[in-house]
């Protein structure tokens, strides 16, 4: 009796670690990150929206920009699987994320959702003089075709330094030799031109209400990259 007791013990300690897994794990996942080893990116930047449901019965369903299929999920050791159309595939458990590689891209999902980051431009400034424009500005956001980009999640950094008529660019990618420019600024109805030696052709830059600079660099014929500078506190 007492060892049918102590069996009984351990298979309801067993059972109920169990059910505490797969209730840490049911819910809503969302895509909030695609990752590989040279950059991340919020899946927004690529109009990408996708969630993980795990649902207490076993059953799964995974939604990508507004169509959804059903399937099942199992624990595994430490990790889940999610089998969707005969499809499984393996999901890891890392800091309290559910991280799966497909294609060779980290694909990670987290309890709550995070939103594209944003730039909220206020009025520009069509008044603006040069003495608006002088100082440190450090880039946060690139906008390129559509896709709105964190410079952070790229792994690089972009300074630039405006005195007086002079500007100073610099940049720095991981794993690629830091560039620094050096160029003219002129500024005319509020908008600032910034001209580097050897480039074809001169840099458009607006300030806006907030102290947030849109920078329109031209990258080919009617193509264009739009990075966003915040100004350093002084």
């Amino acid at each position: 009796m007492k060892k049918l007791a102590a069996l009984l013990l351990i298979l309801v300690l067993c059972l109920g670690s169990a059910l505490a897994e797969t209730a840490n794990l049911t819910g809503v996942w969302y895509l909030n990150e695609m990752a590989d080893d040279e950059i991340t990116l919020h899946p927004g930047t690529m109009g990408l929206e996708m969630t993980l449901i795990l649902n207490a019965d076993s059953t799964a369903s995974m939604s990508v920009v507004g169509k959804t299929d059903v399937g099942t999920w199992l624990v595994n050791d430490q990790d889940v699987v999610v089998t969707i159309q005969d499809d499984p595939q393996t999901f890891t458990c890392v800091d309290g994320n559910l991280v799966a590689v497909m294609d060779g891209v980290s694909m990670i999902f987290g309890r709550e959702k995070v939103e594209l980051p944003s730039i909220e431009l206020g009025e520009a400034k069509t008044d603006a003089t040069m003495a608006d424009y002088n100082g440190k500005w450090s880039a946060t956001m690139v906008d390129f075709l559509g896709m709105r980009m964190s410079l952070a999640d790229m792994g690089t950094t972009m300074e630039i330094t405006i005195a007086e008529g002079k500007v100073t660019l610099k940049e720095t990618t991981e794993g690629v030799e830091p560039m620094t420019d050096e160029g003219n600024v002129t500024v005319e109805n509020g908008m600032a031109s910034i001209t580097i030696p050897g480039s074809n052709e001169a840099v458009s830059v607006q300030l806006y209400e907030g102290d947030v600079l849109m920078w329109v660099n031209p990258v080919a014929e009617d193509v264009n990259m739009t990075i966003y500078f915040e100004k350093d506190a002084e």
